[in-house]
């Protein structure tokens, strides 16, 4: 037996599930993604289910229903069970068979003492997960409490599970708290995985707070590895203090474009002049980068911008062999947007 799961952006994007509900008087739940606007088709193999053995997901329900007051509702589920011949995804299936099960909910009114007894069960059943998946579907049922309770659960996910950074994501409801900064300071200097020292960096100029300014500063100073050394530039940049321009120089003739450009804008972004022989450089160039470049320009060079950007529209584009400014493959100059 083969289950199919696909995507239509809910929880972990399985629209082979299928949910209805009504209260005690018979009024439907309300979705509140009546029309999910895509949906993501078949995602990998289908999970194997051998005979004599279970197969669960833990699903947010909140995704699919919304209810609005406190009583008694009937929810239904219909998940579609496939017997295809083989395992691969194919149209021709052996059988397909809808299964629908039903069950009672309670919805009880909001109360601290619930919201205290939620918060425990929830911190126990996420310290006790083993499987990643599950265990970031249950730190999101804690996240969407919003009490300051569920921070030390959650600084807990983000060393156990620490290949993957969405303990840390979810912290930054909590920027605030000490734990939290001190965690971001950690994960910055760390040498398990770039992503992780990325996403420390990102959420420290999400939080606004210019005392990670000296964090970045440092690890831009001692990081090698590119991606990393963006996210710096760019968060450096995002906090706009000046006393990181003579650090960010340091790098500025790298080899990564996507550094080079993060370098340039946050020098801007820290108080500096818009060094327009560079990006005029970077828009003529064949880098992935050059209009992201351009718009930057256009924001920020003020009334010279359509001048700096004229000055790069009779470039010849190397491969399609056509003036840059009037190839339909340019978003960023195309008839005149960024001129007008």
């Amino acid at each position: 037996l083969y289950l199919e799961t696909g995507g239509d952006g809910r929880s972990i994007r399985s629209y082979r599930f299928r949910f209805s509900g009504v209260d005690d008087k018979g009024a439907s739940v309300r979705d509140p993604h009546p029309d999910p606007g895509h949906f993501g088709g078949v995602q990998g193999p289908p999970p194997e289910v051998k005979p004599g053995k279970t197969y669960s997901e833990n699903l947010q329900l909140g995704k699919w229903l919304v209810f609005e007051r406190p009583g008694d509702y009937t929810v239904s589920c219909m998940r579609t069970l496939q017997f295809p011949a083989k395992q691969e995804f194919t149209q021709d299936h052996a059988l397909v068979h809808p299964l629908t099960t039903s069950f009672r909910l309670k919805v009880v009114p909001r109360s601290e003492e619930g919201v205290a007894a939620r918060i425990e069960d929830l911190g126990k059943r996420l310290r006790g997960e083993e499987d990643e998946t599950n265990a970031r579907l249950t730190a999101q049922l804690l996240v969407e409490t919003g009490n300051a309770r569920i921070v030390p659960d959650l600084l807990w996910a983000a060393e156990k599970w620490s290949g993957d950074s969405w303990a840390l994501r979810m912290l930054a409801m909590f920027q605030d708290d000490p734990r939290v900064s001190a965690l971001y300071r950690k994960a910055l200097r760390e040498s398990r995985g770039n992503s992780r020292r990325s996403n420390a960096a990102r959420l420290m100029a999400q939080s606004g707070n210019k005392d990670f300014v000296p964090d970045l500063i440092a690890a831009f100073e001692r990081e090698n590895d590119k991606f990393v050394l963006t996210a710096v530039a760019d968060s450096l940049g995002k906090l706009g203090e000046r006393r990181a321009v003579p650090v960010l120089k340091q790098h500025r003739d790298h080899e990564y474009q996507h550094l080079r450009l993060a370098i340039e804008q946050a020098l801007v972004q820290c108080g500096g002049e818009l060094d327009v022989k560079r990006f005029q450089t970077m828009i003529r160039s064949t880098d992935v980068v050059w209009h992201l470049a351009a718009q930057f320009v256009s924001a920020n060079a003020g009334a010279a911008a359509p001048r700096i950007l004229a000055e790069c529209l009779d470039f010849e584009h190397p491969e399609a062999g056509v003036g840059r400014g009037h190839a339909d493959s340019n978003p960023a100059c195309r008839n005149g947007r960024l001129l007008s």
